[in-house]
């Protein structure tokens, strides 16, 4: 997946009941760390358990202003927190 470049510019993406789970979504937050014109994203009802990888995407990626992660079985156990 490439979001650079490849696709200069697609502004969202709806990724809604994909079966996404944590590996595939670890993929999706390494082209975000280098993203430059996405600026929504929706995860909503996936498979996705942990938040760490958005943390660090995020912490990289001015232009995504939208990320909807609801739905997800995020391990809110371990305190799991994104903060904007």
């Amino acid at each position: 997946l490439q979001l650079e470049g490849g696709a200069p510019h697609l502004q969202a993406i709806q990724l809604d009941a994909c079966a996404i789970d944590t590996a595939s979504a670890r993929v999706l937050t390494k082209a975000l760390a280098t993203n430059t014109a996405l600026q929504a994203l929706s995860l909503r009802s996936n498979q996705i358990e942990e938040l760490e990888p958005f943390c660090a995407a995020l912490k990289s990626n001015g232009y995504l202003q939208s990320l909807d992660i609801s739905a997800n079985p995020v391990g809110t156990d371990r305190g799991d927190v994104i903060l904007f």
